[in-house]
């Protein structure tokens, strides 16, 4: 009987030790730190792909406005190459 109470007492005390563990594995982790930064720069990246699709669309958007001033350009010195030849 001494030897049940003794083999209970130790599993208790070994199932106390496990439960603390597990409560405090979280602080004893030697990532938390490496984590948090991770989930850190997800954000963080979100923000700079966000950021450059937005500059794309303007930089598109100035080729274009580029195109057709060039092309209005053309068009007007092709014109006055055309009138000053009499063409």
């Amino acid at each position: 009987m001494a030897d049940r109470n003794a083999f209970q007492d130790e599993v208790l005390q070994r199932l106390t030790r496990i439960e603390t563990m597990m409560a405090t594995a979280p602080e004893r982790c030697p990532y938390r730190e490496d984590i948090a930064k991770a989930s850190n720069n997800k954000r963080r990246l979100e923000n700079l792909e966000a950021t450059v699709t937005d500059v794309r669309l303007t930089v598109a958007k100035w080729g274009a406005l580029a195109g057709a001033i060039s092309g209005t350009v053309g068009a007007l010195g092709t014109a006055a190459v055309l009138h000053a030849f009499g063409l």
